[in-house]
């Protein structure tokens, strides 16, 4: 679990995907030690180091996204 304190947050964007939502943040923590991409709908965090820009963030979270709503359509018996 993470025990940051939070000093500047900032919605920086609004990606709009097949119809859907996600609204990407700018967080950084205490220090500006760590610096954070968050994603919503379904909401994820994405280390700034990991994902120096927002671009690949979003790239990657709606490519997790899309493998999971898969996955969990196949689990049903659902093909997408």
């Amino acid at each position: 679990m993470l025990d940051l304190q939070i000093t500047f947050l900032q919605k920086t964007h609004v990606e709009n995907v097949l119809d859907h939502q996600h609204h990407v943040w700018d967080v950084h923590c205490e220090g500006d030690k760590e610096r954070w991409w968050v994603i919503t709908n379904p909401t994820n965090l994405y280390l700034q180091d990991q994902f120096p820009n927002m671009d690949l963030a979003i790239t990657f979270h709606v490519g997790l996204v899309s493998a999971m709503v898969s996955f969990v359509g196949a689990a049903k018996g659902v093909v997408p």
